[in-house]
């Protein structure tokens, strides 16, 4: 179910030139005529089609649930109404900002997540300012492997050292946008998309482990 507000009505979050925009479901679409009232607008030519599961990088997946025209401050625009998968409601990005704004497609292969998760751990820099700024930068991509590599290389940091406060933090925000990702497969949920990481995280940092190795070899 959308986020609501303290009235009951969801929130959406409007993003254009300027800023983002909250605004309630007393707004409606803006119709071009009668005949498509509250219906979809129609575009061959359009990037992002209705239903197709897309990625922000900073709200997250969701799932494209209309294309619609809407008036926001006074300026009519083509949307893509995206209902967001962590339960924080509709987000709404002009048909032309897409592209600006870093959508893009989710992947189409859980299998390629766990294949970086696979791969040798990066050593992160000692000087935690250094770390946390390359690990940041990889999560603001908003692209699943630079995401991937980070939880990655933090989960290893925590194994064979520790992590900072703020490194949780960043590891925490991978592992949810990476669960997001996850959960729009068709056999996922979030609960089982966060149990599949989780255990795919800790088999990984295993098999890195020397002692990992040993048992392998045994």
């Amino acid at each position: 179910m959308p986020r609501t507000s303290p009235t009951g009505t969801p929130l959406c979050l409007f993003i254009g030139v300027q800023a983002v925009r909250q605004a309630s479901s007393r707004r409606s679409p803006l119709a071009l005529n009668e005949t498509n009232r509250g219906h979809n607008v129609a575009d061959e030519s359009l990037e992002f089609k209705e239903g197709d599961a897309i990625v922000h990088p900073t709200h997250g997946a969701g799932r494209i649930v209309a294309i619609e025209m809407w008036e926001v401050a006074g300026v009519e625009r083509q949307y893509y109404s995206i209902e967001l998968i962590n339960d924080h409601g509709m987000l709404m990005i002009p048909v032309e900002q897409a592209e600006e704004a870093g959508l893009r497609h989710a992947i189409s292969d859980p299998g390629t997540i766990y294949a970086v998760l696979n791969e040798e751990p990066h050593e992160l820099d000692s000087d935690h300012r250094k770390r946390q700024a390359r690990v940041s930068d990889q999560i603001r991509s908003g692209e699943a492997f630079e995401i991937t590599e980070a939880l990655r290389d933090l989960a290893w940091r925590e194994r064979t050292d520790s992590l900072t406060e703020r490194d949780q933090k960043l590891k925490s925000e991978a592992e949810d946008l990476i669960i997001g990702e996850l959960a729009l497969q068709p056999d996922l949920n979030r609960e089982s998309a966060a149990e599949e990481l989780h255990k795919h995280v800790t088999d990984a940092m295993d098999a890195h482990s020397p002692d990992g190795d040993d048992e392998q070899e045994s």
